[in-house]
């Protein structure tokens, strides 16, 4: 095994979520860790690598905030749900750091896909703005709202967010349940890199701005894209069960690329991604599980 030479580690803190999982959610890992834990370990890797900390929802324990000031993270990710059920919990966040929320807001197909409803959502933004905190919109894309991007970023300029994120749907963990028809083909991912250029040079940064996952792979409309997946090289994730796993949407066992070991990450051998091609897009919605599989030189 040789030690992980990347830039980026994300932590995850749990699998736990205080809702019933949404029908889209790709989480397919299991576990929690205690805040204790959490906290000895990014104390460790952040003396090598940039660490984030993610959940699934990491609001179902908010002593795992205490680790945020650690890895000098000043962001969070939410479903929202808390937040709407108990909007105090913004002093705790912002005692510890956190200046910007980051909330799912699934702009058309809210009611298909999540527990929480846009009326609930736009309660915790007002929640937010009274506290002075900015907020960004995370968006999940699919056949039923992919022609909708500049309709998405007007409403999210309307309700004062300073970003808006696009995700590609994903056919991973519990949206495996889920039609493949929401699965965007290469045309409509082709459509959505227009809308995103349009809407880019409609809205200024200092207005709105506008990021995409590499979920959607590189944007071939482009000759200005630098698309780039760094799974596996330059960044990787771990599991409360402490196994590594190239990205967050490959988070699954049987996909494990190395382990956590005495405060060291290691992985099975050094993983040959040229970053060309989205991992997480080619095995789950391409079902590229030979190519995924040599290049993250997963032993079958």
């Amino acid at each position: 095994m040789v030690e992980y030479k990347g830039k980026e580690v994300i932590l995850m803190a749990c699998s736990s979520c205080n809702i019933k999982k949404c029908e889209h959610c790709y989480i397919s890992y299991e576990g929690d860790r205690t805040p204790s834990e959490l906290k000895e370990i990014a104390t460790k890797l952040a003396e090598t690598y940039e660490v984030y900390i993610n959940g699934a929802e990491v609001l179902v324990n908010k002593e795992y905030f205490d680790s945020y000031k650690i890895v000098n993270q000043n962001w969070m990710l939410t479903n929202g749900f808390e937040i709407y059920r108990n909007p105090d919990i913004l002093d705790y966040l912002k005692e510890r750091g956190i200046e910007i929320v980051e909330m799912s807001y699934h702009f058309g197909i809210q009611d298909k896909i999540s527990k929480i409803n846009n009326a609930m959502l736009e309660k915790n933004i007002e929640y937010l703005k009274e506290k002075g905190m900015k907020f960004k919109l995370l968006v999940t894309i699919s056949t039923d709202n992919y022609n909708m991007i500049d309709r998405m970023c007007e409403k999210a300029v309307e309700l004062g967010a300073y970003g808006i994120e696009f995700t590609n749907f994903l056919n991973q963990g519990n949206a495996k349940n889920m039609d493949s028809s929401n699965l965007l083909n290469a045309e409509q991912i082709s459509n959505f890199f227009d809308q995103l250029l349009a809407v880019r040079k409609k809205y200024p940064k200092e207005q709105l701005v506008i990021d995409r996952s590499g979920l959607f792979g590189k944007n071939n409309n482009s000759s200005s894209c630098h698309f780039n997946c760094p799974a596996g090289t330059d960044m990787v994730v771990v599991t409360p069960d402490n196994n590594v796993y190239s990205c967050l949407f490959l988070a699954k066992p049987g996909l494990e690329i190395g382990k956590l070991e005495n405060g060291k990450i290691l992985l099975n051998e050094s993983i040959d991604n040229d970053g060309n091609l989205c991992l997480a897009q080619e095995l789950c919605n391409n079902n590229n599980e030979e190519f995924v599989s040599k290049v993250l030189k997963l032993k079958k």
